[in-house]
C-alpha cells in the first residue's frame, strides 16, 4: 500500500507553495499535473508550470460567484475510510435539454443550470468529484469504464451495460465553466466547452461527458456515474474542519426541537381523540317531553353559550327499554 501523503494536522502536504503576484494570497499545488492556479482570493490564474509563477489572465473576483454551502476550496473530509482534500472547485453554466412527461407524452424543454465542481485528491493521490448544485443537493461523481461505451443515438438514448439495456436520455446539452479557483489538472481554461447526455438508472446518474478542442472537434470523451448524497453524511465527512462541529451542533438541537414538536402533536391528536371516544364531561342538558313533541306549537329550549373547546351534541329519544341516537 502507497504511504500517506499527510501532514501531522491531516492535510495534503503541497507539492509546491507560492505567493500570488497580484495579492500576495498563499497558493500551492498538490498534483505535479496541475497546469493553472486560480487563487481564491483575487481569481487570478497563475501559471503552475512556470518558475515565476506569471499570471495569464485575470477572472472576476470570486465573490462574484459566492459558494452554495459550506464547502470550501483546501478542506479535508473522510469519505469511504479515505482521507480527501479539495484542490480545486469549478462552476459550470449548463445549456441543456430536459426530458418531461405526462400524461403519456414525451418531450424535451429547455433549461439553464448552475452548479460548482469540487476536485478531491485522497491521501494516495487519486481523485474524485463532488457536484454540488445551486439548489444545494450534492452528488459523489466517479469515473467509470463502461461494458458498453456510446454516445447518445439518433433516438436520444443511451446505454452502457452488456446487456444491451437501452435508457431515455434525462439530459443532454453543453455545460460551460464560467470561473474557477485552485488548480487545474486538465489544462481546463474559462471558457471551456464539455457535452453531455446521461440517464437515470436506479438511485445513479449515469453520463457520457466529451470535450472540444480549440477547434472545436471532440478530443476525449469520459463516463461518470454520480449518485446522491445527504445533508447529514456530508456533514460527518467534513466535520475534522473549522465551523462544521458548529453547524453538526446547530442541526441536531434542531432536530431535537423538530422532533419535540412533533411528539407535542401526536400527544394533543391523542388527547383530542381520547376525549372523543370518552364522551368529555357534560355541559348541558335538557329534558323534553313526548308529550311537548307531539305538540303542534312546537318545543322551545333555553339558549346557552360554549366556551371555545371541541364537543360531541348527542340526541337521543326514549322509547320504552330502547333508546335511538341521532
Amino acid at each position: 500500500m502507497a504511504a500517506t501523503v499527510y501532514t501531522q494536522d491531516s492535510t495534503l502536504t503541497p507539492v509546491e507553495q507560492f505567493s500570488c503576484r497580484n495579492c500576495g494570497g498563499a497558493l500551492e499545488i498538490y498534483s505535479k499535473r496541475a497546469k493553472y492556479v486560480s487563487c481564491q482570493y483575487c481569481g487570478a490564474v497563475s501559471d503552475a508550470d512556470s518558475p515565476e509563477h506569471e499570471i495569464l489572465e485575470q477572472l472576476e473576483s470570486p465573490a462574484q460567484h459566492p459558494h452554495y454551502s459550506f464547502i470550501r476550496t483546501g478542506m479535508t473530509a473522510e469519505i469511504d475510510g479515505k482521507k480527501w482534500q479539495i484542490v480545486s472547485r469549478s462552476r459550470w453554466r449548463m445549456d441543456y435539454k430536459e426530458r418531461w412527461e405526462e400524461d403519456g407524452e414525451t418531450g424535451y424543454s429547455d433549461e439553464i443550470w448552475h452548479y460548482d465542481e469540487w476536485l478531491l485528491l485522497s491521501e494516495y493521490r487519486t481523485y474524485m468529484y463532488l457536484v454540488e448544485n445551486q439548489d444545494d443537493t450534492v452528488f459523489r461523481s466517479e469515473e467509470f469504464v463502461p461494458t458498453q461505451p456510446m454516445m447518445p443515438d439518433n433516438r436520444l438514448k443511451l446505454g452502457f451495460d452488456k446487456r444491451g439495456s437501452m435508457y431515455p436520455v434525462q439530459e443532454i446539452g453543453e455545460a460551460t465553466m464560467i470561473f474557477f479557483e485552485g488548480e487545474s489538472n486538465y489544462n481546463l481554461r474559462l471558457g471551456d466547452r464539455v457535452g453531455f447526455a446521461s440517464h437515470n438508472q436506479a438511485r445513479e446518474v449515469r453520463s457520457v461527458e466529451w470535450r472540444y478542442d480549440q477547434e472545436g472537434q471532440v478530443a476525449e470523451v469520459e463516463f461518470f456515474k454520480e449518485s446522491p448524497i445527504g445533508r447529514m453524511e456530508l456533514l460527518k465527512a467534513f466535520e475534522n474542519n473549522a465551523g462544521v462541529g458548529d453547524i453538526l451542533q446547530r442541526r441536531a438541537k434542531w432536530r431535537f426541537l423538530e422532533r419535540l414538536t412533533y411528539a407535542g402533536a401526536l400527544g394533543a391528536l391523542f388527547m383530542v381523540f381520547a376525549a372523543l371516544v370518552s364522551g368529555g364531561s357534560e355541559v348541558y342538558s335538557h329534558r323534553i317531553s313526548a308529550l311537548d313533541l307531539m305538540d303542534s306549537t312546537g318545543v322551545e329550549v333555553p339558549t346557552f353559550v360554549l366556551e371555545d373547546d371541541l364537543y360531541e351534541f348527542r340526541v337521543s329519544s326514549r322509547f320504552g327499554a330502547g333508546e335511538s341516537m341521532y
